[in-house]
């Protein structure tokens, strides 16, 4: 079945999307580029504007997850771009990046029409619940990817349609712009924290959703520089819920995030020491 998911999108630390002041030069607004800076180094966002080098890692790994499995995309208009005439194609030029159908959300008509490489751009009039459809459709059972932007994501978060999203937070201020967190309460939409990966330029974390999940408390803490999946003790969940086992990967870096501490029922912190068995259900 296929899933809706954000991937990569970039966030600061005080939880702009995007910054003041948008326009044609200045797309993402003022400072807005600063929150993408650890996806263009990667060697993944290189090779997809035909550039050699790049870096790997962590980033880089999420970045290459990002399009993995992926059937179609959903795009919002201004991230389309600001469509001054028919002539307007997008901000990539004569060959997109993505190769799937992708279903733009916009209030104007507009015919279809394909670029080099296979992206095939539609243009939805109807709403998001017809532009997931549509995508979902054309996806043949991948994954529809959601690319923003900020506005876009809320309307299917608050809808609760969104299944997935990783957000990249990076250490930069913004100040004003476009929040993608304001006025939605997650906790209460059904959206856990199921993975985090701190790096020395950006902290991953992904979000699904879901009722209470089988969340495991680890039994060692994770040594810097591995991947440790939290697989001991485990909770009680809603029988709908998918298994969705918290992930902690330990930054490269030493002294960043060795010992992560979860919430527990109680409202208190359990640590990740050894566990018999965990003390109750814990809500990330």
């Amino acid at each position: 079945m296929s899933k809706l998911c954000v991937h990569s999108f970039a966030m600061s630390i005080d939880g702009y999307g995007a910054g003041p002041n948008q326009s044609l030069e200045n797309p993402l607004g003022a400072g807005g580029l600063a929150p993408h800076e650890w996806a263009f180094a990667t060697k993944t966002f290189q090779q997809m504007f035909a550039k050699e080098g790049g870096a790997t890692g962590v980033n880089d790994d999420f970045v290459a997850r990002g399009f993995s499995n992926i059937g179609a995309w959903i795009f919002g208009r201004n991230m389309f771009g600001p469509w001054p005439d028919a002539n307007w194609k997008g901000w990539w030029g004569d060959n997109p990046p993505y190769h799937t159908p992708v279903f733009v959300l916009t209030h104007r008509a507009r015919e279809s029409f394909t670029m080099e490489g296979g992206t095939t751009f539609h243009f939805v009039t109807d709403g998001i619940h017809s532009a997931l459809q549509r995508a979902v459709d054309a996806a043949n059972g991948l994954d529809v990817r959601l690319g923003g932007g900020v506005a876009t994501i809320k309307q299917y978060l608050r809808a609760a349609l969104l299944d997935e999203m990783h957000v990249a937070i990076a250490p930069v201020l913004l100040g004003a712009g476009q929040q993608l967190f304001s006025d939605i309460d997650m906790p209460r939409l059904g959206y856990r924290c199921v993975e985090y990966a701190p790096a020395s330029d950006v902290t991953h974390v992904v979000f699904k959703r879901a009722g209470w999940s089988r969340l495991p408390v680890p039994r060692v803490m994770p040594v810097p520089g591995s991947e440790v999946p939290l697989s001991s003790a485990y909770v009680d969940r809603w029988p709908d819920a998918p298994h969705n086992p918290l992930t902690v990967h330990a930054p490269q870096a030493a002294g960043l995030g060795q010992v992560h501490r979860l919430p527990n029922r109680a409202g208190g912190m359990t640590s990740n020491r050894r566990h018999r068995r965990a003390p109750g259900p814990i809500y990330l």
